[in-house]
């Protein structure tokens, strides 16, 4: 509060970061710091930027709650009714409510960043401000989508030397890059670069899929093109080699920025427009998350893999097996990819449903037991802070080319190349931004206990390599636990009920008993079983009494002949 005051009274003015953990009142506090502004008439201009409208519509309710009056806020978006909030149109209020979009594409710029005519007194940024925006289309794309439009195209056409201009630029450009550094820029030169703009939206949005793709890619490439761009090669074969760009989206002229982003510690890309750390010790350890337990079960659960049937099935399984373990008073959230259409979401609850007996649409007091959420929505909100298990189907991973023209865009200097190992932990500090924003949109985002986050279960599916330790900092006291068996128990097995019975002997054990023999382990576990069979029930038993749900969770680990209750 007191960085916040010094930079909106001049004091001391710059952009400066917070990097406070979720659900510590980031957004309460700034709520009350504008209260406290306006009732001192201390005649301030302030503009909030956050992702989601629905966001600014909340913080709106908050300010009017707190006595400021409505004429004093304005509030910019194109939502019609589909919000609580109505827009306020043109008119220039002391306090602004804009979202990033709207601020990074240049609309209504000025109502962000001035009032009356003079620069505003503080923008108050929520998450991470990325100052540019950042365009790449792979050569491979590129190259595909011109064959698959060529038959269209009237030969001669604006399009159609467009596109060849541009193909044989890039074709040259990365032929040079074989025995020489890449150029800084270079710049196509379309005759009529309008014109060819003009045909490629006149190609309609009609056909099969990659037809479509094709259009999408053409219409990319003649709007890249309108200013010098330069041509990456990232080592990732060729769909990472391809045209970026960047245009700076937020006006260097806005000097004096608050940005409270909680994964500005850890996401690379947030070290970039000037923005300087100002997280504290103090403020990364104000939350511990020694009741939140986090299993990482690798399997494919890309985008690409989610597409294929066989896959799907294979991670829907593996989603019934985490849900089968929840309480049914319990509610559950999954994050996972739109996919194709949009539809895997649907897909994925009618695999749980048909296949795997999971009651999708069960409800709990009339709320929805199973929540689903598409990777892009895993900020800004937080109205599933009832779900006190949290699944991560897959996690959103850039490609190579997508973080060349993000880091060249944060470096503002389009030559800047990555090295394959700065590419790695960039991918990797990505991955693990996405995971600490996704769990925080369950219980773990709420504090009943001063300083403690609630009991959260968060279960990441996926090929997350690096993240636990990327993630070390900003989650204290969190506990990682062993994943579920590949190879699990049948339902209603013996081998089922084996587990089971282990998971009872296990919780059962005084809290002062550190030791267990294998022999009364087996003892407990009923009729004897075949060894492969022996060792999954024990695995998927130490498992089932871990887990944080229920009473008496309790950790144990084999060693040798006995069972060792784990620190």
């Amino acid at each position: 509060m007191e960085g916040m005051s010094n930079q909106g009274l001049g004091v001391a003015p710059g952009r400066f970061a917070y990097g406070l953990p979720p659900g510590t009142g980031k957004t309460q506090s700034v709520i009350a710091w504008i209260a406290a502004a306006w009732e001192l008439r201390l005649g301030l201009s302030v503009a909030v930027s956050a992702a989601q409208i629905e966001a600014l519509c909340a913080i709106k309710r908050d300010l009017l709650a707190a006595g400021i009056p409505a004429s004093e806020i304005g509030l910019r978006h194109s939502y019609g009714n589909r919000v609580m909030e109505p827009d306020t149109g043109d008119d220039d209020r002391p306090i602004m409510l804009v979202s990033h979009a709207r601020i990074r594409s240049g609309r209504n710029a000025v109502l962000s960043s001035h009032h009356r005519g003079r620069v505003r007194d503080l923008l108050i940024w929520d998450e991470t401000l990325m100052t540019a925006n950042a365009e790449s289309l792979s050569w491979q794309e590129v190259k595909s989508a011109a064959e698959r439009l060529k038959a269209e195209l009237r030969a001669g056409s604006a399009l159609a030397l467009a596109l060849e201009a541009a193909i044989d630029g890039l074709s040259r450009e990365l032929d040079a890059q074989e025995h020489a550094p890449p150029s800084p820029s270079i710049l196509i030169g379309a005759s009529d670069l309008e014109a060819a703009q003009e045909q490629a939206k006149a190609l309609g949005d009609w056909g099969e899929p990659m037809r479509r793709a094709a259009v999408k890619t053409v219409r990319a490439l003649t709007r890249m093109i309108e200013r010098p761009v330069s041509v990456a090669r990232t080592g990732s074969g060729a769909s990472g080699d391809g045209v970026i760009r960047y245009t700076i989206a937020v006006d260097p002229g806005l000097s004096n920025i608050v940005v409270l982003d909680a994964s500005h510690p850890i996401r690379i890309l947030a070290k970039n427009g000037g923005v300087e750390d100002r997280t504290t010790p103090e403020m990364r350890e104000c939350k511990s998350y020694e009741k939140v337990s986090v299993c990482e079960i690798s399997m494919p659960a890309g985008k690409t893999s989610l597409s294929n049937e066989v896959e799907l099935n294979n991670v829907a399984s593996r989603v019934a097996d985490v849900i089968r373990q929840v309480s049914p008073s319990d509610h559950v959230l999954l994050v996972t990819f739109k996919g194709e259409g949009d539809r895997l979401p649907g897909r994925l609850k009618a695999r749980l449903m048909n296949h795997e007996g999971i009651d999708t649409a069960a409800k709990i007091e009339g709320v929805p037991r199973l929540e689903v959420l598409t990777w892009g929505q895993e900020t800004s909100l937080n109205t599933l802070r009832h779900c006190k298990h949290v699944i991560l189907i897959g996690v959103l991973r850039r490609n190579s080319l997508d973080l060349a023209a993000s880091a060249a865009a944060a470096a503002n200097d389009l030559s800047f190349r990555l090295t394959l190992d700065d590419r790695k932990e960039l991918e990797t500090s990505e991955m693990a931004h996405c995971v600490l924003q996704a769990m925080n949109r369950g219980s773990c985002r709420v504090m009943s206990e001063a300083g403690k986050a609630d009991p959260m279960q968060l279960t990441i599916i996926g090929q997350v390599a690096g993240v636990k330790e990327a993630l070390s900092d900003v989650l204290p006291g969190v506990q990682w636990i062993r994943p579920i068996p590949a190879h699990r128990p049948r339902a209603g097995s013996r081998t089922t009920e084996a587990a089971k019975a282990i998971q009872t002997l296990l919780r059962s054990v005084p809290v002062e008993q550190t030791a267990l023999s294998i022999r009364r382990v087996k003892a407990a576990a009923g009729p004897s079983l075949a060894r492969d069979s022996w060792r999954v029930a024990l695995s998927h038993g130490l498992l089932l009494a871990g887990l944080p749900i229920g009473e008496n969770p309790s950790r144990w680990e084999k060693d040798g002949q006995v069972l060792r209750r784990a620190a």
